[in-house]
């Protein structure tokens, strides 16, 4: 078969190309089976084509809310109309972060305009692989165009969107890691999860679509998955359910965590269960992988050096360079150009300065020019004059005896003054005294002004603790909304 070369620059054409070059070649695995190229492009095709049917034109925004191992599904039918692909966490998020043209549901959402939705499930997705479509893609205008937002966390405030034009699909670049297949645990198609299958599409590789814990240890095992990427939390679920599967083998050589602090227990769990390499990343939505370190043994809060093509400075308030071992204000810079915020020139204004992106964490640069990370800017604790990361005290927490979860947020004692309080999972009959004597020698002396049992840790996508909306949900619970 004559396979045409690759010329144009547009990302739809990837999987045009790969669905000629390896048709029978798997593109998505997932808990609910494996799509060949030829499937995928087939069905990907005729998604596109019901969303020209139904109005959508290049340049709208859809958001899509289809299952996990759909939205590649999505993302191709939504490149195929020259449209741009987002996926928000949620309704608010829709309507405050973005403006969004068009809706790719499994169902209508209440809050969104039901004559801007397009429903689409399982079902209607197997019709769609067998449903021919002769429509030619729609082309974006110029490499500068935007086809995909990503949501950022929300760790810098709301969720953001950062966009990313035709370029930076069209220029790939590949995980950080020398070990295939690659399977990160990242859910909600964000993030790395993203990454991973656009890169996938553009190499010809699988794209292996996380599930739940139990799913992702027989996809590991089914693929033969060489890398595992996630947040220590998803980590951390990985190992459970594959030490419920006692005779499960798997090929993993090389574990990386981002997102969060990784505690010393898990770090060493990691590596004997799983017998392979941990890898420390740091990075972001709005510029990608920064930082790597290898072979990480203990330190977690040391997250190496730059990766080539990135820069990183220690800064202060003034955006004046601090010197070696100082703590300040991370700034982060890319070879490639800032992307800053689409549709928000405010926060734009906040984050990016002098093509500087400030993603709103504390750290130092030793004198090997590794990054060791001290905490978010707007979550350092400040009780009653002593300062300390909340991640560290997480786990403290956590390592107690009887303890399933925990996290700590900022509060105020009695008294008015700034303290801290810590959030805990467990069963009833747990003595939380035990916690008091860890956290005041953990915190550099600070007392917990009050410890709360909760039924759960709320967390974003990349495990994350949200402090300050436990910290309202708390306030507001105990009578106290204001004063959190």
């Amino acid at each position: 078969m004559d396979v045409e070369p690759l010329v144009e620059p547009q990302p739809f054409h990837y999987l045009a190309h790969q669905a000629q070059l390896r048709p029978g070649s798997i593109a998505i695995s997932s808990a609910e089976g494996d799509l060949t190229y030829a499937t995928t492009y087939t069905a990907a095709k005729a998604l596109a084509q019901l969303l020209r049917l139904r109005g959508v034109t290049p340049g709208q925004v859809v958001a899509c809310w289809v299952a996990n191992h759909l939205q590649l599904l999505a993302v191709e039918a939504c490149f195929h109309e020259a449209a741009i692909w987002c996926n928000p966490p949620s309704v608010e998020a829709m309507t405050t972060s973005v403006e969004v043209n068009w809706l790719l549901s499994h169902r209508l959402v209440e809050g969104f305009d039901p004559e801007r939705t397009i429903v689409v499930d399982d079902e209607g997705v197997a019709a769609l692989t067998t449903t021919s479509s002769t429509d030619a893609p729609r082309t974006y205008p110029s490499m500068d165009a935007v086809c995909r937002l990503a949501l950022s966390s929300g760790t810098t405030g709301a969720p953001l969107a950062v966009p990313s034009k035709i370029d930076r699909i069209w220029h790939v670049k590949s995980p950080v890691t020398e070990a295939y297949p690659y399977l990160s645990l990242m859910r909600g198609f964000t993030g790395s999860s993203a990454k991973a299958a656009l890169n996938a599409v553009c190499e010809g590789r699988t794209f292996i679509c996380a599930g739940s814990p139990e799913e992702n240890v027989a996809l590991a095992q089914r693929n033969h998955v060489a890398t595992l990427h996630g947040s220590p939390l998803q980590l951390g679920a990985f190992l459970d359910a594959l030490e419920n599967q006692p005779d499960t083998e798997l090929s993993i050589v090389d574990v990386q965590f981002i997102g969060s602090y990784l505690p010393q227990p898990l770090l060493d769990r990691l590596r004997e269960v799983l017998g392979a390499s941990v890898t420390a990343l740091y990075g972001s939505t709005e510029v990608g992988i920064v930082t790597m370190r290898r072979d990480v043994v203990d330190d977690t809060f040391n997250v190496g050096t730059p990766l080539e093509g990135m820069a990183v400075e220690i800064v202060d308030q003034h955006h004046e360079v601090l010197p070696v071992g100082h703590e300040g204000t991370i700034r982060v810079r890319s070879a490639r150009p800032s992307r800053p915020y689409f549709g928000n020139d405010a926060a734009s204004a906040q984050h990016y300065h002098d093509d500087w992106f400030y993603p709103g964490d504390l750290g130092r640069l030793n004198t090997r020019g590794e990054l060791e990370l001290v905490g978010r800017v707007s979550e350092v604790i400040n009780a009653g004059g002593v300062k300390f990361n909340p991640d560290v005290l997480d786990a403290t927490v956590v390592d107690a005896e009887g303890i399933d979860d925990g996290a700590i947020i900022s509060w105020l004692a009695e008294d008015g003054t700034s303290s801290y309080a810590a959030l805990v999972v467990c069963e009833p009959d747990v003595d939380l005294s035990q916690l008091v004597a860890p956290l005041e020698a953990a915190s550099g002396g600070a007392q917990p002004a009050a410890i709360f049992r909760v039924q759960g840790i709320e967390r974003g996508p990349t495990g994350k603790v949200r402090r300050r909306s436990m910290a309202d949900a708390i306030a507001v619970a105990l009578g106290r909304a204001g004063e959190a």
